[in-house]
């Protein structure tokens, strides 16, 4: 009998369900590597392992002339689940120069369009439902009214909603590697190369040089300003002893 009424009275009230944690994380990687090529490979061999468990390269792109340092930055999508083991490789193909990684707790957000869109959805089936029911044209026609707008809301909560997933399903990590070595082509280089190393090394010449006139200037600053307090009144009294001599 107490295992009747347990069965047809009301079930006890049990604490609410934890909500699932919805966070965005981002990771920015900066490596210094001693060969581009190598380094560029081993980072496709990731991006491809994260790609086999759902992730997607977002974006790429190399940089870099005939005598200059070279930069390639690769914008990759990673599970959450592989998130921690990929950043880890990318740090170890060379000299890790910085690393920022940043968590964006979007819980409340997710939470409250996903229960705006449920709403709207139950909406959506009792008109529905009441649309069947209804005979008269002006209900019929009052009803599609609300029920169009109802879908235009549910597909606008569900625009909002779908890329907040995507970001949260996947981390977005961005590595730039930067070759320690300048970058000098196998193959001697042609002309225009040639005359934008030489170019480039003549820039850099003189810059070097205004930086040292630069640094010199600022270093008799001083010496210039004690002798002109020292010199300057030395001269006025030697030229006022001379004239009341003459």
């Amino acid at each position: 009998m107490a295992q009747d009424a347990n069965a047809n009275g009301p079930a006890p009230d049990g604490p609410p369900a934890p909500l699932e944690r919805k966070i965005i994380y981002t990771s920015q990687i900066e490596v210094l590597v001693a060969d581009m090529a190598s380094a560029q490979q081993r980072l496709e061999a990731l991006i491809e392992s994260a790609k086999e468990a759902g992730g997607y390269l977002a974006r790429q792109e190399i940089s870099g002339r005939n005598g200059s340092y070279r930069n390639s930055t690769w914008t990759v999508r990673v599970p959450l689940a592989k998130f921690d083991q990929f950043v880890s490789e990318v740090e170890g193909l060379g000299k890790l120069w910085r690393h920022s990684r940043e968590a964006q707790d979007v819980t409340d957000a997710y939470a409250d369009l996903g229960a705006r869109l449920r709403n709207k959805q139950s909406s959506e089936v009792r008109l529905l439902s009441h649309l069947q029911k209804t005979g008269e044209l002006k209900d019929t026609l009052e009803v599609e009214r609300e029920l169009s707008r109802v879908r235009g809301e549910i597909e606008q909560l569900q625009g909002q909603l779908n890329p907040l997933k995507n970001k949260t399903d996947l981390a977005t990590v961005t590595v730039t590697l930067y070759e320690r070595e300048t970058y000098a082509p196998l193959s001697d280089p042609d002309f225009s190369a040639q005359v934008y190393r030489t170019f480039d090394a003549s820039r850099q010449g003189l810059v070097l040089c205004s930086k040292l006139l630069v640094l010199a200037i600022v270093a008799l600053t001083p010496w210039l300003v004690i002798g002109g307090i020292i010199i300057v009144p030395a001269i006025l009294i030697f030229r006022k002893r001379r004239v009341r001599r003459v």
